[in-house]
């Protein structure tokens, strides 16, 4: 057994212990129009379309496994060998050559529904919305200002969906950071991607919050942050 064949076992074994977290969320289907779409990457596209149809959708955390599995060995076979590892609040992130892995350790008790809703309280006048989640668990909002060249992207999560997820750090502008946000000792994981989409990723109660931007400087996407209010 090789060397590489060594690491490529326990870089899975790993992730896999990591991705079990998602077991405790609510058993979400991918839609079946998207599984069909994740279907021809990962099955042979000469099945017959009734095949097909007697096929089960696969659920969300078996997708995740499936990601994670991937992610292992392309560590691997692309030199991805952890570089450093970083502890950031609640927060780790393990930074690699060609990604990040972030996990969240205080997940134990915390609630697997949204049971507090958030949103981007602010004059959206400017931008074009679109939905992109709205599920028990996380949601998403994504805007853009086609006009300006801007656009960016809120979610809210529970906690469990962050056990173990990839962050965009190959090539980074700037690797995750912790960051205060305000005068209340808020702080945030911060990240700017080689083409400059700009991340801010913080716990709030019992969710976590994340706004990637593009056309927005830091210092406007801290400010962004305080908008983000309560609505049910």
């Amino acid at each position: 057994m090789t060397d590489d064949i060594i690491i490529a076992q326990a870089l899975e074994a790993e992730l896999r212990a990591d991705i079990q977290a998602y077991d405790k969320l609510p058993q979400y289907k991918v839609p079946r129009s998207l599984d069909k779409r994740i279907s021809k990457l990962i099955r042979n596209s000469e099945k017959t379309q009734k095949t097909k149809r007697q096929r089960k959708p696969v659920t969300l955390k078996r997708r995740l496994l499936i990601a994670a599995v991937i992610v292992a060995v392309m560590a691997v076979l692309t030199g991805g060998i952890t570089v450093i590892t970083r502890h950031l609040g609640a927060f780790t992130v393990k930074q690699y050559d060609i990604f990040s892995m972030l996990t969240i350790s205080n997940i134990e008790d915390s609630p697997l529904v949204l049971t507090e809703k958030y949103r981007l309280v602010m004059d959206d006048s400017q931008y074009t919305k679109k939905v992109i989640d709205d599920y028990e668990f996380t949601s998403t909002m994504f805007y853009s200002d086609k006009a300006n060249g801007k656009y960016l992207c809120f979610s809210q999560s529970v906690k469990g969906m962050y056990e173990t997820v990839r962050l965009n750090t190959e090539n980074a502008i700037t690797y995750p950071e912790t960051i205060k946000l305000d005068d209340n000792n808020r702080n945030a994981i911060y990240f700017e991607t080689y083409n400059r989409e700009k991340v801010l990723i913080w716990e709030l109660d019992e969710s976590i919050i994340e706004i990637s931007a593009s056309g927005f400087s830091k210092n406007e996407l801290i400010e962004l942050s305080k908008f983000v209010q309560k609505v049910e």
